[in-house]
């Protein structure tokens, strides 16, 4: 049995893992990877441990680009260009529309963060007949940023068009 609180197991794995990439972690990135070394650990846990590592450990760790994590250890000076990942190639296969709904949601808010607030609405969630848009948003100012924003509301209506 851990001593350790499952909260506490999945910051500290986190601030290994961006020990282990001197160039850092993109949040969906370090979610993959925690969740990887630890079955366990719930993705909803993971989410509410890793989104304000920053905010958590302003003495350890900084974000140098939205949902980009780093640690200060491994602060670049200032005329260091940031280098960006390549991006991992997927393989083609049948997808459903609604599956793009959580991770688009996900995305605007964590990865990009975008807004503060996403719901995925689409599909036949309302029981009837008519499209509806497949995403609700609202951005807001948020305690990590310093800048005030007014409330804007996001709703995305376009479908991905996925080749055969």
């Amino acid at each position: 049995m851990h001593t350790k609180k499952v909260t506490e197991r999945i910051k500290a794995k986190a601030l290994e893992l961006l020990a282990q990439h001197p160039e850092g972690l993109r949040y969906s990135e370090l979610h993959a990877k925690i969740l990887a070394t630890d079955s366990s650990f719930k993705p909803n846990t993971i989410n509410g441990c890793i989104w304000n590592l920053n905010t958590a450990y302003p003495e350890k760790v900084y974000k140098p680009s939205k949902g980009l994590f780093r640690l200060l250890t491994n602060n670049p000076l200032e005329t260091e260009a940031l280098e960006i990942s390549p991006v991992a190639t997927l393989s083609v296969c049948k997808v459903k529309e609604e599956d793009f709904y959580a991770p688009f949601a996900d995305w605007l808010k964590n990865e990009i963060e975008d807004v503060t607030h996403a719901i995925p609405l689409g599909g036949n969630k309302f029981k009837d007949k008519w499209e509806r848009p497949m995403l609700l948003a609202s951005a807001s100012q948020c305690a990590a940023t310093s800048f005030k924003a007014r409330l804007r509301l996001f709703l995305q209506k376009s479908k991905p068009r996925l080749s055969n």
